[in-house]
């Protein structure tokens, strides 16, 4: 009885594990992938380098670095990236970028916009190649920017970006302070294959729609751009001086006491 209590605990532990690694496709050791999976029991940290151990030898992962795991790639697959358009639908570019075959909307998988995948190329029918997404090699981005909409028992997010077709599914113990109808950034923790909507956790409040402050932040998270920054690199800005030096005056015409309009043009980017 013990020994199959064991056995499925460490199936339990397999599946979580595969699912990390099947989302974030990235390597972890055996720290980080309990710490990924909220283990911090020193006898389930054990069990999860273990069962690192037995996917290894499976060839279910691969190690590639002593101690350190990824999801090990299927033969016979193409790798590249994937552009999702506004249908649902997806165009995937082979990495020497020669060839882009269609991707259905059901044959999309859990890829979103601009990932690294790996698909199977289906024969040529009505004119075109058509190809299905098996897995996933590289997340182009885990975190987005949207809306959380909180209901009784859970809570669900929306992303800003349209390209994005599913809504995250957030547990209302990972709303980190969230209140409904909110702007946030959320993280992507978790998504199976059989899973419809990802697993994901709000990881920055950034303030209600049509806020100023939350709407930059919004567009910075949109592109991956870094808005906070470390300590250091905060306190050497705020070292930079104002004041505009007397040498540098010199070399200019001064218009400061000259009352000035600027008029952009139709097409301007950065109106004044």
């Amino acid at each position: 009885m013990a020994k199959k209590s064991k056995n499925k605990e460490e199936k339990l532990l397999e599946k979580g594990i595969m699912q990390i690694f099947h989302y974030y496709q990235q390597p972890f050791n055996y720290k980080q992938m309990a710490s990924k999976l909220e283990i911090r029991d020193a006898y389930y940290r054990d069990k999860v380098k273990k069962v690192l151990t037995s996917l290894a030898e499976r060839n279910k992962i691969k190690e590639v670095e002593p101690g350190k795991y990824k999801m090990a790639p299927a033969a016979n697959l193409v790798e590249g990236t994937i552009e999702i358009i506004k249908s649902g639908a997806g165009y995937f570019l082979t990495k020497e970028g020669a060839k882009d075959f269609y991707v259905a909307p059901s044959n999309t998988g859990n890829a979103l916009n601009k990932d690294v995948v790996r698909v199977q190329v289906l024969p040529k029918r009505r004119g075109r190649t058509e190809a299905v997404v098996k897995e996933i090699a590289e997340r182009f981005k885990t975190h987005f920017s949207g809306v959380v909409e909180i209901k009784k028992d859970f809570a669900f997010f929306m992303c800003d970006d349209r390209k994005v077709h599913v809504d995250f599914f957030i547990p209302l113990d990972k709303l980190n302070g969230a209140k409904d109808g909110q702007k946030v950034i959320a993280e992507i923790t978790s998504w199976d294959k059989k899973q419809k909507n990802p697993v994901a956790e709000i990881t920055k409040v950034l303030g209600y729609p049509g806020e100023n402050e939350a709407e930059i932040h919004a567009i910075l998270a949109e592109f991956n751009l870094p808005y906070d920054f470390p300590e250091e690199v905060n306190d050497a800005a705020e070292k930079i001086p104002v004041a505009i030096p007397k040498e540098e005056i010199l070399k200019r015409r001064d218009f400061r006491e000259v009352t000035t309009f600027t008029i952009d043009p139709d097409d301007a980017k950065d109106f004044d």
